[in-house]
């Protein structure tokens, strides 16, 4: 109800006064209203009395035209159709009843034979009443007509048939009759101005409208077609309220007019009021008793206005006065009280309790600031007191020493101006400062972390608190600061040993896939490469040797990618020992300076004591690092630029080895491979090592050479470093720990295919690699018995052991496994010469084999002549000793 409320006591009581006369108002509109209502129903009633007047006088002068034209066809001169004689019978007739314009004749064709004034060839054979009469043979009635004997004038014509003895008709007897009787009965009535009675046919053409008005209201044209529509359609007399032709709005009342009860009317009356004169009095009434009113009204308010003045408003103006001086301060002043009114000695009162309560009051105050202040300025936290701007206005020391700045340097700063330009987010500290600032405002309370910089320059991360107060009257933002540089970095650096353990554990996960694939690939590839070489020994066609000699070399490449795969997964098995790593450097530079495009310059860079530097390691496996990172830096460079291979001596210790990386502190010899090609963005340079990435197109790798390399640098016990910096190069740092160790030379090995006569049992639960090494032995000249099934093989050997000279199985088997065979056969026959064949294994590698005195160890898939060779090896053994 606010709006109810104006803003001052004298308008508000003004307002009560006339919301208090608002009732009064209402009844006297509701009662004129009503008077008008009734005024317009007593009309209404009076001109339907004056219509109905108006029917009652016609359908008498109807009745009486009825009985003086069926009395005159009764008459002899009428049955004998004596002109003469009727002619001076109408003459006499109008004289007597001046009611009627005329009366006539006619024969049956239409023509005019007698009438009450002179005529000649007038033919009334088109009008409705003779045609209605010879048609009915009874008295009709006509329409809307204009006389066309004597003087034309508009008249209303009724007819009746002459009949003759037999009921035939022999003419029509016809009567024009004078409406001028309505004139009358208007007078009669006294109406008021612009009233008037009108008389229309069935057609809504005008017979009569009094008082005449040619101009808007002429004889025999019709009425307005809404009008007419309404009354047409009424089967009753009825009341229309409208607008008349000349304008006027009436009250008007009709009633039809019938021949007959059942009948449609052949004529209408009407009778009308203006509405004006109806409602005049009732609005006259109506206006008086309002202005009556509102002069009570205006009484009514001016003493509210005067009483309302002593009352309320200067005694008000007096309380008002105190408390300016209460808001300066003078919490003694006081008024006297010499308005007699209650309420108002109350509220003083009240003020002097309040003002008491203040000065009380006003002490604690004092001494919460001194409080405030002292808890402000000996915070151990920074705390700064901040504008809407975000601008500092106060501080305390903490904050000055952190900032390293004088209270003098800092007041009148915004935030953005002790801040570095950007956030961590790469956001602008100043567009920042701003939303944080607007946040605290809405929430309440906000934190987050905050970047600052000192005077010295040096950047500090802050946990902020913002929130909004009130001081010294404004509103102000308090924010205080809790450093958290060192949080920061401690959190960083355990994310980034997280991120190392997850690589770590990435890693393993992916090595463990690797040797799954591993298994199943050789597997495959052995039964393919068996067959081909078997092929090759076959078939002599040079055509056929080259296709074959093509898919041999595919699948070759199909076992180094197995290999590759066996490193990464860090469970292959490798030849390792003792070398001297510049040794190996050397040989693969002189193999890249063979291959790579002459536009790459190859540089070496190495110190006289690299010469010493030995590592237990796989050559071929340091080999292949070293052309795998050459190939991609070539790649990187786009065959252009600098290619460095540099080797040295370094320590490192524990902090310096990566968590994923099993390594141990000491001496470590660093091999670099450094290019100057476009470098590896950075939010891609943690992804380099996973298996099977790769930024190339598809035909220009698999994804697997970065992963093969981290795989065999683990797998020796060292670490991989990479660094890039994009569009200037990138170098691979690979960390061996040295030995003192003096290094081996690497035996080569034996290509030929030598053959034998010896009995062999070769198992494998895969047929097609049982039938298949059965195949290569059998056409090595050796006697071959195959089992697929590793128990059947040892109740076979159980009953027969000395049977065989060599027995030959696979590691991964059903029931009974490669080893523990080969175990069970030792128990029967020790001497039996054994060796063990693997895809892929985890139980078994060579190291292993050789502790269960198996005397050879091979993986697969192996060509022939290194199976066959292995097999020869073996059986020569004169002595017990491991190939």
């Amino acid at each position: 109800m606010s709006f109810l409320n104006l803003g001052s006591i004298r308008k508000n009581l003004a307002l009560l006064v006339i919301i208090t006369a608002l009732p009064a108002i209402a009844i006297l509109f509701y009662s004129g209203m009503e008077e008008r209502k009734r005024s317009i129903s007593q009309t209404k009633k009076e001109v339907a009395l004056i219509a109905h007047a108006m029917a009652q006088t016609q359908k008498n002068a109807t009745l009486s035209a009825h009985e003086i034209l069926a009395t005159i066809a009764l008459t002899t001169d009428f049955q004998f159709l004596d002109t003469k004689a009727v002619s001076a019978i109408f003459k006499k007739f109008l004289q007597n009843n001046p009611v009627y314009k005329n009366i006539v004749l006619i024969d049956l064709d239409g023509n005019v034979v007698a009438a009450g004034f002179p005529f000649e060839g007038v033919s009334l054979a088109d009008r409705k009443h003779f045609q209605d009469a010879l048609k009915t043979k009874d008295f009709s009635a006509g329409e809307f007509i204009t006389t066309r004997i004597g003087n034309s004038s508009s008249a209303f014509p009724f007819a009746y048939p002459v009949l003759d003895s037999a009921g035939n008709v022999v003419a029509v007897l016809s009567v024009a009759v004078n409406l001028a009787g309505f004139v009358e009965l208007y007078q009669q009535a006294r109406l008021p101005k612009d009233s008037y009675v009108a008389v229309t046919d069935h057609k809504g053409i005008r017979l009569l409208y009094y008082p005449e008005k040619s101009a808007t209201n002429p004889i025999g044209e019709a009425i307005k077609p809404n009008v007419w529509k309404i009354a047409r359609d009424a089967q009753e007399p009825g009341i229309i309220v409208s607008s008349g032709s000349d304008g006027t709005d009436r009250i008007n009342a009709y009633e039809q007019v019938r021949l007959n009860d059942n009948d449609n009317p052949y004529m209408y009356v009407w009778a009308g009021v203006p509405e004006e004169f109806i409602l005049t009095p009732a609005n006259t009434i109506l206006k008086r008793n309002l202005f009556l009113l509102l002069l009570a009204t205006l009484g009514s308010l001016l003493v509210a206005w005067r009483i309302g003045k002593g009352t309320f408003i200067n005694p008000i103006n007096r309380l008002m006065n105190m408390n300016s001086e209460f808001a300066k301060g003078n919490l003694e002043k006081r008024i006297e009280q010499d308005d007699n009114i209650y309420e108002y000695r109350q509220l003083a009162e009240s003020f002097y309790a309040m003002t008491e309560a203040l000065s009380l009051s006003r002490e604690g105050l004092q001494e919460s600031e001194a409080t405030f202040r002292r808890l402000f300025e000996e915070s151990s936290d920074p705390i700064l007191l901040l504008d809407n701007s975000v601008v500092c206005v106060e501080c305390n020391q903490a904050a000055l020493d952190l900032l390293k700045m004088t209270k003098e340097q800092l007041i009148h700063l915004p935030i953005s101006k002790f801040s570095p330009e950007l956030q961590p987010d790469g956001r602008s500290s100043a567009l920042i400062s701003t939303e944080m600032g607007a946040l605290a405002y809405k929430k309440g309370l906000h934190r987050f972390d905050w970047t600052c910089v000192n005077a010295d320059g040096s950047e500090f991360i802050v946990d902020v608190s913002l929130m909004p107060i009130m001081f010294r009257g404004e509103r102000m933002l308090h924010m205080t600061w809790r450093d958290i540089t060192d949080r920061k970095r401690i959190e960083k650096e355990r994310l980034e040993l997280e991120s190392q353990l997850r690589q770590k554990h990435k890693m393993e996960a992916v090595g463990y896939m690797a040797g799954g694939m591993a298994h199943n690939f050789n597997n495959n590839l052995s039964i393919i490469l068996g067959n081909v070489e078997l092929s090759q020994l076959k078939v002599q066609d040079p055509t056929v040797q080259n296709l074959l000699k093509n898919a041999k070399i595919g699948i070759m490449r199909s076992r180094d990618l197995i290999s590759k795969i066996i490193t990464y997964s860090r469970k292959g098995i490798h030849n390792k020992s003792s070398i001297q790593l510049l040794s190996i450097v050397d040989e693969t530079i002189a193999l890249l300076r063979s291959t790579l495009p002459a536009t790459i310059n190859l540089q070496k860079v190495t110190s006289p004591a690299c010469a010493s530097y030995c590592i237990v390691a796989d050559a071929s496996q340091i080999q292949e690092v070293l052309i795998n990172l050459s190939n991609n830096a070539v790649q990187a460079m786009n065959e252009k630029g600098n290619l460095i291979i540099s080797l040295e001596l370094v320590a490192f210790g524990e902090k310096d080895i990566p968590a994923q990386y099993e390594a141990v502190p000491g001496t470590y010899a660093k091999l670099s491979v450094q290019d100057s090609g476009c470098g590896i963005p950075a939010e891609i340079v943690d992804k380099v090592f996973d298996p099977f990435f790769t930024t190339k197109e598809d035909y220009e790798g698999a994804g697997m050479g970065l992963a093969t390399v981290q795989g065999i640098v683990a797998q020796h016990g060292g670490i991989i470093k990479v660094n890039s910096i994009p569009n200037q190069g990138t170098v691979f740092d690979l960390y061996f720990p040295i030995v003192k160790n003096v290094a081996t030379e690497l035996k080569s090995v034996n290509a030929k295919m030598p053959k034998g006569t010896e009995k062999i049992l070769f198992v494998d639960d895969n047929e097609i690699l049982a039938t298949l090494g059965e195949n290569i032995l059998s056409e090595a000249g050796y006697q071959i018995t195959v089992m697929t099934d590793s128990k059947d093989a040892l109740n076979l050997l159980s009953a027969n052991p000395d049977l065989f000279d060599l027995v030959i199985t696979d590691q991964t088997m059903p029931d009974l496994t490669g080893i523990e065979l080969i175990r069970e056969i030792k128990k029967i026959k020790p001497g039996l010469r054994s060796i063990i064949i693997t895809g892929y294994s985890t139980a078994i590698n060579a190291d292993a084999a050789k502790q269960q005195g198996i005397d050879a160890f091979c993986m697969k898939p192996l060509n022939m002549p290194e199976f066959l060779q292995t097999v020869r090896q073996v059986l020569d053994i004169k002595e017990k000793r491991f190939l």
